[in-house]
């Protein structure tokens, strides 16, 4: 019992030295967990601000490079060959300003995209349209430069980018001048920039497609950078992007977009180069936590072998990053919160003309023009407050020249001032002439607005007679079209007359039939009911009749759709009795049932005037056994009438003339000469179809072409 009760005793005592040895290794676990989170924390941050800046500074060096070839545009934009259309004086010019640029061309191109000069070719020769249509179509629309994004060359078949500003002509975008230069060009701004071991740059256009890039570009140009990065480019001007590359690879990106060209800048390292040492350094730090534990004085020494490696990592970062800004071909300049310079990089220096030893001694007001340094205090405070201030400096240089810098200014954590200097010297000159040019552009453009205006005044007086004209001829049109019906009403009345003759005689020997057979005793109920059914038929035949004629003279409104077939069926129930005599035999063959679209009682009317012609022409010439062929069939996407006789056809003299208005070969008294002449205007005019006549061994044949809602063309057949 005694041992058990040691026993247990001792488990306590154990169990109460571990809580001891837990709460005093606990605040030990606690603290070295913040510094390796801490450390973790800063050491990302640290590497995500020298990557921003990198790209910051290289995004500077893109759009320095391509400003300075859009400035070179501007002053061969006003070449005074463009105005005299001296295409060969203009060629020559180019190619002296491409002595400036090697392995560029400069294009000159029309508003169709038609390249009327380039550099590449002899003037002269037949050059072929541009290749990126999107881009000339801007310049052309909107006026302003254009920075294209990377295409293929149409001659060269090589990848291009493309600087695109208008050349002005008479308040117009005359052409299109631009200068194409190889994509692999802007790597010369990525060598300029010695970036950390196993980081790389890249350059995208407007779209994210990789322009250059610093390491293996015959892999990498010509492609879209993957979505992710795609995606944060997007919506951010700048940024740092957690992410994998192409390959599946882990990577640390940051990004910048220029606000002036569109144009991106990407600098990533691998994720695991980056990480490495912060990983080994947790690593080390757990371990000698776990020592630490056990052995108090190697946890302290352990931690302060950690801060040291910490603290050579940032000094070593620090160093990286000068060798940046000692690189950068833009001034950047650091200085005190009362603007006392503290440092200053080489590219700063030169710009002045002063040494950096020199710069470091002297003050912001001391490189200022006079009248720029009553504006410094201002500006100074503002960075003060935290904003990021951009401004256009006149500054003095050693010798006493004076030149225009834009400035992009913000205040460090450390309270100090920090500027990035760009000589845009050049730009503003361009700017001022661009200026002078617009004035004279705006005069002119007053003067031209001033003759339109007039010119439209005019026009507008000379359309309104022409629509009154119009409105006149359409009205003499629906005069003939009514003369045309009047004309056949004559006509009509006699077939109705024809029509009607024999059903009248029938219905007249029925009601005699009713006295005998009264007379003879044979009347009776079933007689009485043969008799009247009889009778009612008849007179329901007599009355579509004149339901069909009176439908015939009824003005269409409105296109609708219609049968064919049913249609011809209805036209010829008004013939019945006119072809009777003489008897012409009238065979409708269907191969199809199709449906159209247009006027039925206009259609109607054209083919009652083509079946009157030939039943004149049967009595003209006594034809024996006369007979017309109706064919309806489906061609393509059109429907064909066809109505042939065999009459002998129409002499070749006047077979032309058979259309013509008032053309007939009746006489006065038998023929207007207006029926041909309005079925070509209802067919082709009203429902967009086709008409024609010719020739057959037996007679003549008329060809009707029509399509559902499509206008034909004169001399089109609608079949093709």
């Amino acid at each position: 019992m005694k041992f058990l009760l040691r026993l247990k005793k001792t488990s306590i005592i154990r169990f109460r030295l571990a809580c001891v040895v837990l709460v005093a290794v606990l605040p030990v676990c606690l603290i070295t967990g913040f510094l390796v989170i801490h450390s973790y924390n800063s050491k990302c941050n640290q590497v995500a601000k020298n990557m921003l800046e990198t790209a910051q500074s290289l995004s500077m060096g893109v759009d320095l490079e391509l400003s300075s070839i859009q400035a070179a545009l501007l002053a061969l934009a006003t070449s005074p060959s463009f105005a005299s259309g001296d295409f060969g004086s203009v060629h020559r010019q180019a190619l002296e300003l491409l002595k400036l640029y090697p392995g560029a061309d400069i294009i000159v191109a029309d508003v169709t995209g038609q390249q009327v000069v380039n550099s590449a070719s002899p003037y002269g020769l037949p050059l072929p349209k541009r290749n990126n249509p999107e881009t000339v179509r801007r310049i052309f629309e909107t006026g302003k430069p254009v920075i294209s994004d990377q295409f293929y060359g149409a001659l060269t078949k090589t990848p291009l980018i493309s600087i695109d500003i208008p050349v002005m002509r008479g308040g117009k975008v005359a052409y299109d001048l631009a200068m194409t230069l190889p994509s692999s060009r802007i790597v010369s701004v990525l060598l300029q920039h010695q970036f950390p071991p196993g980081w790389y740059g890249t350059i995208l256009d407007s779209k994210s497609v990789v322009v250059a890039r610093s390491g293996y570009p015959e892999k990498y140009v010509g492609k879209r950078v993957n979505s992710a990065l795609y995606r944060a480019i997007i919506y951010a001007s700048e940024g740092v992007v957690d992410t994998t590359n192409n390959e599946g690879v882990p990577i640390l990106a940051s990004f910048h977009r220029s606000a002036k060209s569109s144009w991106g800048v990407v600098v990533w390292v691998p994720k695991s180069s980056v990480m490495a040492g912060i990983y080994q350094w947790v690593r080390w730090v757990v371990a000698g936590s776990f020592v630490l534990s056990l052995f108090g004085v190697a946890v302290a020494l352990g931690i302060g072998q950690r801060i040291v490696r910490a603290e050579n990592a940032l000094r070593l970062s620090e160093e990286r990053f000068r060798g940046l800004v000692e690189q950068a071909p833009e001034g950047i300049f650091v200085a005190d919160a009362q603007g006392r310079y503290l440092d200053v990089n080489p590219a700063g220096a030169q710009m002045l003309g002063y040494t950096q030893e020199e710069i470091c001694r002297m003050g912001i007001a001391d490189v200022l023009a006079l009248e720029e340094v009553a504006r410094l205090p201002e500006k100074v405070a503002r960075l003060a407050g935290g904003t990021v201030d951009r401004n256009e400096w006149r500054f003095k240089r050693k010798d006493g020249s004076f030149f225009i810098g834009e400035v992009v200014g913000r205040q460090l954590p450390d309270g100090r001032l920090q500027g990035i200097l760009r000589d845009v010297t050049v730009n503003k000159q361009a700017e001022a002439m661009l200026k002078n040019m617009n004035k004279e552009l705006e005069l002119r453009v007053a003067e031209r607005t001033h003759e339109l205006a007039k010119n439209m005044e005019m026009l507008k007086i000379e359309t309104s007679e022409r629509i009154q004209i119009l409105e006149a001829l359409r009205e003499k049109e629906r005069m003939l079209i009514q003369q045309s019906r009047q004309a056949a009403m004559g006509e009509m009345i006699g077939n109705i007359a024809h029509q009607w003759r024999q059903p009248l005689n029938v219905l007249g020997l029925q009601i005699q039939q009713l006295q005998v057979f009264y007379d003879l005793g044979l009347f009776n109920k079933e007689f009485l009911d043969n008799n009247v059914t009889g009778s009612m038929e008849i007179i329901q035949h007599m009355s579509k009749t004149i339901d069909d004629f009176r439908n015939y003279f009824k003005p269409d409104k409105e296109k609708t759709e219609f049968n064919v077939h049913e249609s011809i069926k209805s036209s010829l129930s008004l013939l019945e009795g006119s072809l009777r005599n003489p008897l012409i035999d009238v065979e409708v063959i269907a191969d199809d049932d199709p449906a159209i679209y247009g006027f039925p009682n206009e259609f109607a009317q054209v083919i009652l005037n083509i079946v009157n012609n030939a039943r004149d022409v049967f009595i003209e010439r006594n034809v024996r056994q006369p007979k017309v062929n109706i064919k309806i069939c489906s061609e393509g996407r059109c429907v064909v009438v066809t109505v042939a006789d065999n009459a002998g056809g129409i002499p070749e003299d006047i077979i032309n003339k058979v259309f013509d208005p008032y053309f007939t070969t009746k006489g006065p008294q038998q023929g207007t000469g207006i029926g041909l002449f309005m079925s070509k205007v209802i067919i082709e005019k009203n429902m967009g179809g086709r008409l024609n006549v010719r020739n057959t061994d037996n007679g003549a044949e008329f060809r009707i072409e029509l399509q559902n809602g499509i206008d034909i063309l004169p001399g089109q057949s609608i079949a093709a």
